[in-house]
């Protein structure tokens, strides 16, 4: 009989194999006698690790009951602190987010009541609290503040609570005394290096029910299941000039977590309401966190000559009175105008900056049978325009390069009226109007100056062009020639960086519409309040 040599190399194979897999067993079984002190079999063979234990891992005989354990909740459930992040606008932990931020404007009575409805959600598996800062205009008064959610709302004052933190943190840490309950909410109104602010925290910002896109529910009924509402409300000044009431809502800052404002007007004694010159009235306006917004109104047509109006308001412990009287716009009337330019060191940056600005605004603002001479002031005083000009036919090109000349240090009015005291004594209802950073080199002489002004017959005016109010050295200096001084650095910049001229020549009006009442007095009792002219 042959055989095959491939199969006998096979069956030579095999059997070194199973030689080999004996000894090793062997030597194992060797190894585990002499680890437990006995011989034989190793103990694990033996050993039936599906049946002696407790617990049966294929699930057949399990006595663990399993099926009715219940899931620990969160409040159980110990966690490490969670990062908040901090934005220009809103702080809380990563998953909260505004997802509507509306604006309502209301002015009347000299005033804008600004109503303000932010509402927030959360991803975050956990409650959230957040903190808002809300910029306002420089002199806001905080008026209310609410908080809501699905089940309800709740004022956001302080309580009468004495507890180891304030009513607001105390409320905070007691929300889980009830299921789901009502929210909590404080603010207080800061001034930071950013300018005037309301701080809001609210809370809690419980994990959205469901997840939403962002504004899908802007325009349902009431406050969806998981959202939380913060209502705010200030007030602030927003006086009739030039026929126009008009403010300015700041930016926000630059947040990715915050969304656009959409912003209405609402008056019922203005008209054309508007956010930056776009009707706002009939349909909202919407502006980024980052950018201003311009609220602005007119008086209607239908406005009296003249209206007055006052209220009784409380005033810590005491009561006081707010009046208000306003004008209806009149047209301008021609006169002769002599303008002075303060080109003093003082002037060097932003407001030489408006000057020429602000001389196009006047020149636009006068009737054409106006006219106008203009001069350089500063520790000695030039003549620019030295003869009665159109205002149509005055240079801007040589009044800008006319603030050039090197004039001195100082601000001396007393120098300028010595060069202009003949053309004020030849015009004809002259008024002379200073322009420049709302600064003077005060004294004696500045003071008989203004004084000799008047008494030549001209209405001495200062418009203020720089960022701050006009000084108090200037104020007396005018206050002895009746004088009137006019800031207006806001909406020269606005003029200066080619924004529009309107509330530019708005601030103008203040010095050259036609006076009204000369004098306005208030009687409270026996005693008499001067409010000085109405224009």
């Amino acid at each position: 009989m042959s055989i095959n040599p491939r199969a006998l190399s096979s069956i030579l194979l095999i059997g070194v194999l199973l030689s080999s897999s004996t000894v090793s067993a062997q030597d194992a079984g060797d190894e585990a006698a002499r680890e437990d002190g006995s011989s034989g079999l190793p103990s694990w063979v033996e050993a039936d690790p599906f049946s002696e234990a407790d617990d049966d891992p294929l699930g057949i005989d399990r006595g663990d009951r399993l099926e009715r354990v219940e899931p620990t909740t969160v409040e159980e459930e110990a966690h490490g602190p969670v990062p908040v992040d901090h934005g220009e606008v809103l702080s809380a932990i990563a998953g909260v987010r505004e997802v509507r931020h509306d604006v309502e404007v209301r002015l009347a009575d000299g005033l804008a009541r600004v109503s303000v409805t932010m509402r927030f959600t959360s991803s975050a598996r956990l409650a959230a609290e957040v903190r808002y800062r809300l910029a306002v205009p420089d002199g806001s008064s905080l008026a209310h503040l609410e908080v809501c959610n699905e089940r309800g709302c709740r004022d956001g004052r302080v309580d009468g609570s004495r507890g180891p933190l304030g009513p607001y943190d105390d409320a905070v840490r007691s929300h889980a005394e009830v299921d789901r309950p009502r929210p909590v909410a404080h603010a207080a109104p800061v001034e930071d290096e950013r300018g005037a602010a309301i701080w809001l925290r609210a809370a809690p910002v419980p994990r959205a029910r469901r997840a939403t896109r962002r504004g899908e529910d802007d325009e349902a009924p009431g406050i969806p299941d998981g959202a939380l509402e913060v209502r705010v409300s200030y007030v602030v000044a927003a006086p009739v000039r030039g026929g126009a009431a008009r403010l300015t809502l700041p930016t926000r800052g630059r947040d990715d977590r915050v969304v656009a404002a959409s912003i209405r007007v609402r008056s019922d004694e203005l008209r054309g309401g508007a956010v930056d010159g776009v009707d706002a009235v009939e349909r909202a306006v919407e502006r980024a966190a980052w950018e201003p917004a311009e609220i602005s109104a007119r008086l209607s047509r239908a406005a009296p000559a003249t209206s007055a109006s006052a209220w009784r308001v409380s005033c810590g412990d005491g009561r006081c009175a707010r009046l208000r009287v306003v004008a209806a716009p009149r047209p301008v009337r021609p006169r002769e105008v002599v303008v002075l330019l303060d080109a003093s060191p003082s002037t060097a940056g932003p407001t030489r900056g408006r000057q020429p600005a602000a001389v196009a605004a006047l020149l636009s603002a006068l009737p054409s049978r106006s006219r106008v001479r203009v001069a350089l002031f500063a520790a000695r005083a030039e003549a620019v325009v030295a003869e009665p000009t159109a205002p149509t036919d005055v240079s801007l090109v040589r009044v800008s390069r006319s603030l050039e000349r090197e004039l001195g240090s100082a601000t001396r009015f007393e120098a300028a009226w010595e060069l202009v005291a003949p053309w004020v004594r030849e015009a004809e209802d002259p008024l002379l109007l200073l322009v420049g950073d709302g600064g003077l080199t005060t004294g004696e002489g500045a003071t008989r100056a203004f004084r000799a002004a008047r008494r030549a017959g001209a209405e001495v005016a200062s418009l203020d062009l720089a960022d701050r109010a006009t000084t108090a050295g200037l104020r007396r200096a005018l206050a002895a020639a009746d004088g009137l001084a006019v800031d207006a650095g806001e909406a020269a910049d606005r003029a200066g960086r080619g924004h529009g001229m309107e509330p530019l020549r708005e601030r103008l009006a203040a010095i050259l519409a036609p006076v009204v009442e000369p004098r306005v007095r208030a009687r409270i009792g026996r005693r008499v309040v001067e409010l000085g002219a109405l224009r």
